[in-house]
């Protein structure tokens, strides 16, 4: 067997957490295949009429575009003047690369191609945190509201308040926030010199607007898909469903979400009425 038949079992031995992400999406997909009618699921996507469809392609074309032109304004905010075509490129193939091997594979596929046009991979690695903290930070707001609308009040431990949750948050954060600038200095110095600079409140408050219509444009999608396939479901509850399943899809468990977001479909639309073989279809 040649070197390059074994590199992909090399690198999953070599990297244990990839391949505990392949085992969990494994397993997830079994679970899926096992317990539910996959086939009727299949029978059921192939059913949706071309209206919806299109509407769908729309509106996930919409949401490329629009995440490379944050991108193209982050990379701008750090100082770095790339022609769009080239972000373009490299962002969608940091996508296609992200969703075989999570952030890893996003940002080594974009640390290589800007690399190309001048851009240190430090600052790719930065850029690529920034829009990923922005993005999850936003997205566990949008999911708070939605287990709220859905499920009613918070439950917390018997008298633990909210000011006792934020503290923990906030120790948790200070202590990732260290571990990061001792394990990299040069990358978390060049972060917080940007982070700092005058041109940041500007930069933090576009990505956020741009972000936030990215997350809208997701459960849009997925709103049409159930109204397709379930009708009469209130807008209010599939969008709240959709942003709790997209979060878990955006959890680093398994490879971009695969089997973490059917299996979390299935129970968080089956609360608002969807049946599972509709849902793993949507």
């Amino acid at each position: 067997m040649s070197d390059a038949m074994r590199a992909p079992g090399r690198f999953l031995w070599s990297h244990p957490r990839a391949l505990i992400s392949v085992a969990l999406s494994v397993a997830f997909f079994a679970y899926i295949l096992f317990s539910y009618d996959f086939l009727s699921a299949f029978d059921i996507a192939r059913r949706i009429a071309i209206g919806p469809l299109a509407a769908i392609l729309i509106l996930l074309a919409g949401h490329v575009l629009l995440s490379c032109a944050r991108l193209d304004w982050i990379v701008r905010d750090f100082g770095i003047a790339v022609a769009f075509p080239r972000i373009f490129r490299s962002n969608v193939y940091g996508h296609l690369a992200g969703s075989l091997l999570n952030l890893i594979g996003q940002m080594a596929t974009r640390g290589a191609l800007l690399r190309r046009n001048g851009v240190p991979v430090s600052s790719t690695i930065a850029i690529t945190f920034y829009e990923r903290i922005v993005g999850l930070v936003i997205l566990f707001a949008a999911s708070a509201m939605a287990v709220y609308y859905l499920f009613g009040a918070f439950e917390f431990v018997s008298g633990q308040d909210w000011r006792s949750v934020g503290t923990v948050f906030i120790v948790l954060a200070t202590a990732v926030v260290g571990a990061a600038i001792i394990a990299f200095p040069d990358l978390a110095g060049g972060l917080l010199r940007t982070l700092a600079g005058p041109r940041f409140r500007v930069s933090l408050l576009r990505t956020v607007a741009v972000t936030v219509v990215l997350h809208a444009l997701m459960p849009a999608g997925y709103v049409i898909a159930l109204r397709a396939f379930a009708p009469g479901l209130p807008p209010l509850s599939m969008a709240a469903a959709t942003v709790i399943v997209m979060l878990a899809a955006a959890m680093p468990i398994s490879l971009n979400g695969w089997g973490v977001r059917e299996v979390s479909a299935i129970y968080v639309f089956g609360k608002i009425g969807v049946a599972p073989e509709q849902a793993i279809a949507i």
